[in-house]
């Protein structure tokens, strides 16, 4: 596993156990129409895996063990991303685009930070020979 997939995977983390502290500790529920869209997002992630899986393990014959990695990674940080959207929409009372958008915007710097970084760790190594 490379620095940025583990950067993306601990970034992620965060967020999704943010969103299931969240749901803890805020009177954020589950109602009509956010059970549904939770039932959407279920359902949706099982098809997304299932046809990953088909891919990964019989056309990419890829490793088992990092599928299984990604599958679970999958499992509980995508409800958990829901639950933190919902919840941060529910406490602040504000869009969850917005929201969405936030994280994205955070993605974005978190790559950026991370380019410029490597930059400048190869630059170093470069001066030194």
């Amino acid at each position: 596993m490379t620095r940025l997939d583990k950067l993306f995977y601990g970034f992620f983390t965060v967020i999704a156990l943010l969103g299931y502290g969240l749901l803890l500790f805020t009177s954020y529920s589950f109602a009509g129409e956010v059970k549904q869209q939770f039932m959407t997002l279920v359902l949706t992630l099982i098809l997304v895996q299932l046809i990953y899986a088909i891919y990964f393990v019989f056309i990419k014959k890829g490793k088992f063990k990092t599928y299984l990695r990604l599958l679970v990674f999958s499992i509980l940080g995508v409800p958990g991303l829901f639950f933190f959207v919902g919840a941060i929409q529910y406490l602040f009372n504000i869009s969850a685009n917005i929201v969405l958008l936030g994280i994205g915007i955070a993605c974005v710097v978190l790559i950026g930070g991370y380019g410029w970084y490597i930059n400048k760790e190869m630059m170093n190594q470069m001066n030194k020979e």
